[in-house]
């Protein structure tokens, strides 16, 4: 029996795949700068959804108060108008004051439909979008920079880079992603189907047109610029505050860093990825601007907000 155990336990340690150092820090690598590359491009989803979503909202509210107060304005004219009797004139108030509150009751918007909408792009995106693109940019991660080698051939060298070089790679993952579709993680969900148990079939078509708002916008020619844009600022950013520090201090250039032992580089990254929840601190701040930087949430909320081509994106 006890060597039947032995044999057991020995066929259980054969059977367990053993991986090289090199094998595991590449490992490691690919997920360090798929953490960066997804956490970067969500954030800039995130944002353009938003920025849409929200403009969208506004600009209902905005025609239904319009809608409103010129119906308010033609009742008072009607009333001013109508001066056949005292009699008539007091009924006639009376009925268009009533007239006034059932027409504000109805056609007064809270918000509901477009909510709902957000609500379902966010559980898509957070719920299977952002699975699907962590996954699509792992794939290419893994294919455009297998040329770094973070623990050489013998296992005991360590591999170094140089900032040209990481911009490089990042640069040939960036050009394999930018073709990608963003409504792919965003909007690609049934919106009949999660309005089909609803009793209310307004409900449904009101949601479904504020849907098909979104994705008209988001297929537009000005969403593509600004998604261009977004994605432009955020990798500048990222490198100037980011990764750009660790070949050499702030102020380092691609010409001028020092090469750094690459374990080094993808074990900071994870932090590096931090920065898009922190606030900016006061000693950034930049006095000719209309709103501090430190309300913002992180920097790279402030200067995506201060873009001509976002602010575009919200006059669609």
């Amino acid at each position: 029996v006890g060597s039947t155990e032995e044999e057991e336990e020995e066929e259980e340690e054969e059977s367990v795949p053993t991986f090289s150092k090199q094998e595991l820090w590449d490992e490691i690598k690919t997920k360090s700068v798929t953490r960066m590359i997804s956490t970067a491009y969500a954030h800039s989803m995130l944002v353009l959804l938003l920025t849409v979503q929200i403009h969208l909202l506004g600009g209902k509210i905005f025609r239904d108060q319009l809608e409103r107060e010129l119906e308010r304005n033609t009742t008072r004219t009607d009333a001013c108008n109508d001066t056949n009797s005292d009699t008539h004139a007091n009924d006639h108030d009376s009925g268009h004051n009533e007239g006034i509150k059932s027409g504000l009751e109805k056609s007064q918007y809270d918000g509901s439909y477009h909510k709902q909408v957000l609500v379902k792009t966010l559980e898509y995106f957070f719920q299977g979008g952002l699975e699907s693109l962590v996954s699509d940019v792992q794939k290419v991660v893994e294919a455009k920079v297998s040329d770094w080698r973070v623990m050489n051939e013998n296992d005991q060298s360590v591999g170094s880079i140089t900032l040209e070089d990481f911009d490089e790679g990042i640069e040939r993952i960036r050009q394999e992603l930018d073709d990608i579709s963003f409504t792919q993680y965003i909007c690609e969900f049934d919106m009949h189907a999660s309005t089909s148990t609803c009793d209310d079939s307004l409900q449904s078509e009101e949601v479904r047109f504020i849907l098909d708002e979104t994705l008209d916008i988001l297929d537009s020619p000005v969403f593509e610029g600004a998604k261009k844009d977004a994605l432009f600022m955020t990798f500048d950013i990222l490198r100037g505050r980011g990764y750009g520090p660790l070949f050499g201090g702030a102020q380092a250039q691609a010409q001028d860093a020092e090469s750094q032992p690459l374990v080094t580089v993808v074990t900071k990254l994870k932090k590096i990825c931090n920065s898009f929840y922190a606030s900016p601190d006061e000693t950034s701040e930049d006095r000719w601007v209309d709103r501090p930087m430190s309300s913002y949430p992180s920097i790279y909320l402030f200067h995506l907000d201060r873009m001509n081509s976002m602010r575009e994106l919200g006059d669609v």
